[in-house]
């Protein structure tokens, strides 16, 4: 049991490598820090832990970087709820890379060593290639990969996809072959704009569509009364701010050439020999007010009126086609909104924020965030642009054995605003 109530606190139950031989060290007590990284945008789930090599390692090693590591930790919440604790046991960790650094020990024949690791799941990926035809509901295929090919033991969440395809996995490995499925798979709102990760808590098969129209989990604020030494307070504390980077990516000229406001998608039919035109912009798939002005430029037309900025080309065919009948219009009316929605996380207005560790919170949630502070340096005028609905990009996990304190490091994408900015039309020149 956690025995203080400091937000952020942790306890490690355990803590064992493996080693080449067999042997099983306890390193629970030798561990000096631990970071763990999870994305949206990223199907593996990599890390690394520093700690003392001590003779008894040296023993029975030497670290070759192809160790399993097996943990437990026990954060503050652990006691209210089982997303207080991260496990990594019957699915352990595989250490792929060893450094080797000088101590700081008295005995010289105790080194530091930092050993990168990554998800058991994510080697056995590796290891493997998949060729097989899959004809049923994208959702379905997904989740027969990750049980009868991959054979993981790790929980997953998959959503539920409205269309049937046809598919044959190329000799590739397994999360290849999910991301090709990712790619054509759509939502109930016919969106195809999935992403395939995993998490602390295991896998995702989310749509970024549902991430923004599911309610904020969490309040993050940078201007928190709390007082520590009273219980009732501590969860309060989880919401506090300790640190903030803005990453403001909104280059006008940049987003323009990637097709960030507008973009047209132009479909080559070789079955009836003809090509269709289809456009979207911003506030096609966004509700809400916009991050840039809708002011007119002198030629009359506003950023989103554009579309011919970037093209894209795609080759299908209509014909009644094994390998056409599952391609409806549905799924091309989708895929230049994937393109889109990929890159409005990218430029976005991004925030950095850390935080204390709340083992609740998982990439793709999104959260309220609030930078509004009486002695912070931004204008009220500032914050309708940075305050509001953020989706949580990635997160590190920063444990710190020293101090037995729990940070995260949140990775945060705004798509739309609280207020909207403001339209005037464009001065043409005398």
């Amino acid at each position: 049991m956690i025995k203080s109530s400091y937000p952020g606190k942790f306890e490690i139950s355990y803590a064992t490598l493996v080693t080449n031989s067999g042997y099983v060290a306890d390193i629970t007590k030798l561990i000096i820090n631990l970071k763990i990284q999870e994305s949206i945008f990223s199907d593996e789930l990599i890390g690394n832990l520093v700690l003392v090599e001590t003779s008894d390692l040296m023993t029975h090693g030497p670290i070759i970087g192809q160790e399993i590591l097996r943990l437990k930790l026990k954060t503050s919440i652990s006691k209210t709820t089982k997303d207080g604790e991260i496990i990594f046991d019957e699915v352990p960790l595989l250490v792929y890379d060893v450094v080797y650094t000088p101590g700081n020990s008295p005995n010289e024949s105790e080194n530091i060593m930092t050993l990168s690791f990554v998800s058991y799941n994510s080697f056995k990926n590796t290891r493997m290639r998949l060729s097989k035809s899959y004809t049923a509901n994208c959702s379905d295929i997904i989740e027969s990969v990750l049980t009868k090919e991959l054979k993981t033991k790790s929980d997953f969440f998959i959503e539920k996809t409205i269309n049937n395809v046809h598919m044959i996995s190329p000799n590739v490995r397994p999360y290849k072959f999910i991301d090709m499925i990712s790619k054509r798979a759509l939502n109930e709102n016919n969106f195809n704009s999935f992403l395939f990760y995993e998490t602390v808590r295991g896998f995702k098969f989310k749509s970024i569509d549902t991430m923004l129209r599911t309610e904020s989990v969490f309040t993050y604020k940078e201007d928190v009364d709390t007082d520590v030494d009273d219980i009732t307070d501590v969860f309060k504390s989880f919401e506090t701010i300790n640190a903030k980077n803005i990453s403001d990516v909104r280059n006008v000229i940049a987003a323009s050439k990637t097709g960030y406001f507008a973009s047209k998608l132009l479909l080559h039919d070789i079955y009836n020999k003809r090509v269709i035109e289809k456009t979207t912009n911003f506030t096609d798939e966004n509700k809400g007010n916009i991050p840039f002005s809708l002011s007119t430029y002198e030629d009359g037309e506003s950023l989103i009126q554009k579309n011919d900025m970037m093209i894209y080309s795609q080759v299908y065919n209509s014909g009644k086609t094994v390998s056409s009948r599952f391609q409806g219009d549905k799924y091309l009316d989708s895929l230049l909104k994937r393109k889109s929605k990929m890159l409005h996380f990218q430029r976005s207005i991004n925030i950095g924020i850390t935080v204390y560790g709340y083992t609740k919170m998982n990439c793709g949630d999104k959260v309220s965030i609030s930078l509004r502070k009486k002695s912070d340096s931004f204008s009220d005028r500032d914050f309708p642009m940075y305050d509001g609905e953020y989706i949580i990009v990635s997160i590190q996990h920063d444990f710190n054995f020293n101090t037995m304190i729990h940070n995260m490091d949140l990775s945060c994408s705004k798509i739309t605003l609280t207020e909207g900015i403001p339209k005037s039309k464009y001065i043409e020149k005398p």
